[in-house]
């Protein structure tokens, strides 16, 4: 049992949960992968900004990805700075069919969403103290947070529009359109992040939290996620199943 003193002088009494998550197989399955994960991006960091696998004999004035092996360019791929600073990179480059800056355009925009979503979420779990909410809502800065619905609009409209301005550029610039490939690309780019994201989910979710009603609400969420978990990485998940949406 915890007390809390609100300002008002009122004395309010939360019981606390003692439940905990269990450790499953799966879980520990789950900590390693995400820990070489982890492994790999900090090996592809050092790889960026080290000679770690380079070629032999290899002149100082080659291009990074030329002066690395096979295996370096693997790692490579993985660097957290490298794929940053492509990310936000100014300047179109050269033989790039996307326009580089709309990415980092689009990806502050969907950290946008993910912060207004982290509030709603503050605004359905239980308050402590209503004053210490309202202190935080009253300095103008926090209008950014509510107007992430509008970042929602700019996400999807920078995204439609790169995805037909690619279109544009392979029909009248290269070989045609190929719808097939069109979508095994998009599905290749989509599914690894949203696997990654749905094995996330399921290992480490109910242990980010904690709280009076966390344990409840995690296993509940993670449990039906186990069992629809299929429905995400199919990209149906909008639709199936029928009347009841799925939880990942």
């Amino acid at each position: 049992m915890s007390s809390y003193l609100v300002d008002s002088g009122i004395t309010v009494k939360i019981q606390m949960s003692d439940q905990t998550a269990d450790v499953t197989a799966g879980n520990i399955i789950g900590f390693i992968g995400f820990s070489i994960f982890t492994l790999i991006v900090i090996t592809g960091i050092f790889v960026e900004y080290t000679p770690l696998f380079n070629k032999p004999n290899v002149s100082k004035e080659s291009r990074l990805e030329q002066s690395k092996t096979k295996l370096g360019l693997f790692f490579l791929s993985f660097s957290f700075t490298r794929n940053i600073a492509k990310m936000f990179a100014p300047v179109k480059q050269a033989n790039d069919d996307n326009l580089v800056i709309l990415n980092g355009i689009r990806c502050l925009s969907i950290m946008w969403v993910v912060v207004g979503h982290g509030f709603m979420m503050d605004l359905i779990t239980p308050t402590v103290n209503l004053s210490d909410l309202t202190s935080f809502i009253h300095p103008m800065w926090f209008a950014i947070i509510p107007s992430g619905v509008f970042a929602v609009d700019v996400f999807f409209f920078i995204s439609a529009f790169l995805a037909a301005y690619l279109m544009l550029v392979k029909y009248f610039w290269k070989s045609g359109l190929n719808f097939v490939m069109i979508y095994f690309h998009r599905v290749f780019r989509l599914l690894p992040p949203l696997a990654l994201l749905t094995a996330l989910y399921l290992t480490f979710y109910m242990y980010i939290g904690n709280g009076p009603i966390w344990f409840n609400q995690s296993q509940t969420a993670v449990e039906l996620c186990r069992e629809q978990w299929w429905y995400n990485l199919l990209f149906i998940n909008n639709v199936l199943p029928s009347g009841n949406p799925s939880s990942c």
